[in-house]
């Protein structure tokens, strides 16, 4: 075929793979399992996991009558996280079997590293890099694992803290590996060496590869109105906390009303009655999928009364179902909108 780089020159060394061997990446991000302190984010703080699922080809390319890393050549795996997540760990599997990582950032002496990772391959560029290359022995492992299942791939699980939520309220992630260095020269690139256990490559690698599918988090913003009970007036003053239904059915016990289930600090009510708790996980979509809203619900709860008014102790449930800012949703103060909820009181000794 023509050789894609030299298009006036001939390309002999032609790598063909069965149809049944397609490279491909799948991606799912955990942002929703409560109780799990890597994949649980509900709010700005909270961690959730990246896991990337990409195949291994398994074929003697190199004629030698046995399979090994070499047929592969070279391996890797990449994640441009957005602005608004910060790497926290990276760790591979296959076939279900951890490899031993290594930081290629830190200082060595390094051993036994089936791969190198770098939670911020080009701290240039916004949001962190992450980036694995296998080495020699790590090819061989992988290879290896599909060898004895044809099943096997390689799991990268990236956790990252949500650090901060953008307007529209989505947290978008898309990753990408290199499946071999016949890929590689397939493509127009140079072939690379792969690392050994003890040296980790100088720089991180820079050529894109295929493409995952895209996955996405969703976060919104939840808007009370405190209002006198009597008049309609609303009331400045009073003080609300937020806290997670971790039964997840709806009743906001007291029992879930402790600190461990509290998000954030007490909010005040402004001068219009109104006060605003932003970037909550939505209710009906986390892990990249719609879900029930009884599953991922909230606790509003009053702390303190405006002056002269009856605390409303009875925690409120409510959920979050549209994504972005409250200034970016059509609200009116004393109206009941799709992401407010009205809030009564009555006055002290029935105002007498």
């Amino acid at each position: 075929m023509t050789d894609p780089v030299n298009l006036t020159s001939w390309m002999y060394d032609v790598y063909v793979y069965p149809k049944n061997q397609a490279d491909s990446i799948t991606k799912s991000v955990l942002d929703g399992n409560v109780g799990t302190a890597n994949q649980d984010a509900y709010t700005v703080g909270q961690n959730l996991t990246y896991k990337l699922d990409s195949t291994i080809q398994a074929t003697d390319t190199n004629g030698s009558g046995t399979i090994t890393g070499a047929d592969l050549g070279y391996y890797y795996v990449g994640d441009n996280l957005s602005t608004y997540v910060s790497a926290q760990s990276v760790t591979v599997s296959v076939g279900g079997t951890a490899l031993a990582g290594c930081d290629a950032a830190a200082v060595g002496p390094f051993s036994g590293c089936d791969y190198f990772y770098w939670l911020d391959g080009d701290a240039v560029t916004a949001g962190d890099q992450v980036k694995i290359v296998m080495t020699d022995q790590g090819l061989d492992a992988i290879v290896a694992a599909k060898v004895a299942s044809s099943s096997a791939v390689v799991t990268t699980e990236i956790v990252a803290k949500v650090t901060s939520v953008p307007g529209d309220g989505l947290i978008p992630n898309t990753g990408e590996f290199i499946p071999s260095n016949g890929w590689l020269t397939g493509h127009g690139f140079p072939p690379v060496t792969p690392p050994t256990t003890t040296t980790p490559p100088t720089t991180p690698p820079t050529t894109p590869g295929i493409p995952s599918n895209p996955v996405v988090s969703k976060y919104g913003d939840m808007q009370f109105v405190k209002y006198d009970a009597k008049t309609s007036a609303p009331l400045v003053g009073a003080e609300f906390t937020v806290y997670r239904d971790a039964n997840f059915d709806g009743t906001c016990s007291a029992a879930e009303i402790i600190t461990a289930n509290q998000i954030g600090t007490p909010v005040t009510t402004a001068a219009d009655g109104t006060v605003i708790f932003t970037d909550l996980q939505l209710s009906n979509f986390y892990n990249n999928a719609a879900h029930p809203l009884a599953l991922h619900g909230y606790c509003l709860v009053e702390t303190k009364a405006p002056v002269g008014y009856n605390l409303n102790a009875q925690p409120i449930p409510f959920t979050v179902t549209l994504a972005g800012d409250v200034t970016n949703l059509a609200y009116t103060v004393g109206t009941a909108d799709a992401q407010e909820v009205q809030v009564a009181n009555e006055p002290s000794n029935l105002g007498n």
